[in-house]
């Protein structure tokens, strides 16, 4: 989700600084490097600003949308890593809790396991 918010800043940030830039261009002189270099540090400055905002304002927009959606379906936006990750945890979970040798008893049978008888008495 952040690759998203950051690529929408960027694409918000590169528009703003060549709309700044084009509209700011000397129509009479456009080759003068002195006009060109203030609308450039105006375009630089400008382009940050709408970075900033746009990070900010698009992870406002995307975590608030993405908070509706239940964790299992973002795990498989996501590419299902996070599912695959969740999924063998829980089958390692399961096999600590749930013991081969008690997978009889759980079974249903209630047979007791009886001890060895000593020789001798």
């Amino acid at each position: 989700m952040v690759y998203w918010i950051k690529r929408l800043a960027n694409i918000l940030a590169v528009s703003a600084f060549f709309v700044i830039f084009f509209a700011g261009i000397n129509p009479v002189n456009p080759f003068d490097m002195l006009a060109a270099l203030a609308v450039m540090l105006r375009g630089v400055l400008g382009a940050s600003l709408f970075w900033f905002g746009g990070f900010v304002i698009g992870d406002i927009i995307l975590k608030g949308v993405v908070e509706d959606i239940p964790d299992e379906t973002i795990d498989v936006l996501e590419g299902g890593m996070l599912q695959r990750v969740r999924e063998s945890k829980a089958v390692r979970e399961n096999a600590i809790l749930k013991p081969e040798d008690d997978a009889e008893d759980d079974a249903g049978t209630d047979k007791k396991k009886s001890k060895p008888r000593k020789k001798g008495r």
